[in-house]
Parts: structure tokens; C-alpha cells; sequence
């Protein structure tokens, strides 16, 4: 399962915030820490900010559907994330949502680029643990994701709660070069009122 190997991978993760300096002081709304590249060489916390909107967007022709927009921006590496939740309307993918992950990442980027993304996890606060959500991630093109969340009816309720609840968002990264990083986003209010929204026009509010 998916959220398994999105656990494997926090942990193994667990390295990068861990070389990473703590981002200074204040409030932050997005970072990326990077591991270091040897056990001498600590790594980075790189600080960035992130926009979320609830709106309405046509999707493959189809009509217009509510959908979560994140826009995630790390100057420091001329990184670009724009993530993407929807209600999966596709009835031959065992899916309950879907959740787009998108880079933009320049030619010279450090990482060489994105080689996987296992999954989305969920957490209380900065510092916790968090749970995975459940389901699965696919590598579609060079630097786009799915993580189709799990359509099993149990799967599906803790999933949504997790979105719901939690206020922050870790996105464990693997580098072409084999690098390892997390980004971990706050959902903040705007966060917060985006993904409400959208349950409500799922009819899961």
C-alpha cells in the first residue's frame, strides 16, 4: 500500500529535517529541508510560502468541478509545487479523490528533479508524527504526480477527517540524484477554508 511505503519514506526521511537547521524564527507557512549530502554536511530548511484557493475548474472537457489550488514557492531553489485535490469522477480508477502534484523546477536544479513522491502525510502540528493518507501514488510524466486516495468506504472517511482535522501537510521527496527532502506545508486559515469548502461541495463537509 501506498500509505506504508509514504510512512517508509518519512522515516527514512526523517534525516533530512534532522540535518536541517531550524528556519528562523517567526511564522512560516511552507519549508524544505533537504538532507545533507554527507554525515559532515548538515542540510537545509529552506523557507518558501504557499497560496491556496478553493474554486471551480473543467477538467479533460468535463464540466466545471470544485477543486482545492495550492501554489507552493521555495525561492531559494526556483521551486514551483502546485498541488491539486479533486473528487475522482473517473469510474474506472479505484479511486475515492485524486490529488495532483506538480513541479517547475529549473534546468540547474541541485536534486537533477523529482523521481518520487510516495504520498501525502497528515499531521497535528509541525512536529508530529502524522498519518498517511491512504492510497497510492503513480509517477504520470517528468515532474507530475497522482496520489489516488483509497475508494474502500473505511479508507475513505479517515482520509477525509485527516484533510479535515490536520493542519499540516508533509510531502516526502526522492531526488533523481537520490537526495531525500520533505516539504511540509501549513494549511493555515486559508488551508483550511479551502479544503472545507471543497468537502462541502463533495458533500463530505
Amino acid at each position: 500500500a501506498a500509505s506504508g511505503a509514504a510512512r517508509t519514506e518519512a522515516a527514512a526521511q526523517t534525516d533530512a529535517r534532522e540535518s536541517a537547521p531550524a528556519p528562523a524564527a517567526g511564522t512560516f507557512e511552507a519549508v524544505l529541508y533537504e538532507e545533507g549530502t554527507s554525515a559532515a554536511q548538515g542540510g537545509n530548511a529552506l523557507r518558501g510560502s504557499i497560496d491556496w484557493q478553493y474554486t471551480e475548474e473543467s477538467i479533460g472537457g468535463q464540466p466545471p468541478e470544485p477543486v482545492v489550488k495550492a501554489t507552493l514557492r521555495i525561492p531559494d531553489r526556483d521551486m514551483v509545487v502546485e498541488l491539486l485535490f479533486r473528487k475522482n469522477g473517473d469510474s474506472a480508477l479505484p479511486a475515492s479523490h485524486l490529488i495532483e502534484v506538480q513541479f517547475t523546477l529549473p534546468s540547474d536544479f541541485p536534486g537533477g528533479g523529482i523521481a518520487n513522491v510516495p504520498g501525502l502525510i497528515m499531521k497535528q502540528t509541525e512536529a508530529a508524527q502524522g498519518n498517511a493518507l491512504l492510497g497510492a501514488s503513480a509517477k504520470v510524466s517528468d515532474n507530475l504526480f497522482w496520489i489516488a486516495l483509497s475508494a474502500t468506504e473505511a479508507d475513505q472517511q479517515k482520509n477525509l477527517q485527516l484533510l479535515k482535522d490536520r493542519s499540516w501537510i508533509d510531502i516526502p521527496l526522492l531526488y533523481t540524484n537520490g537526495g531525500r527532502a520533505i516539504l511540509t506545508l501549513d494549511k493555515g486559515t486559508e488551508g483550511t477554508e479551502a479544503i472545507n469548502q471543497a468537502l462541502s461541495a463533495w458533500g463530505e463537509g
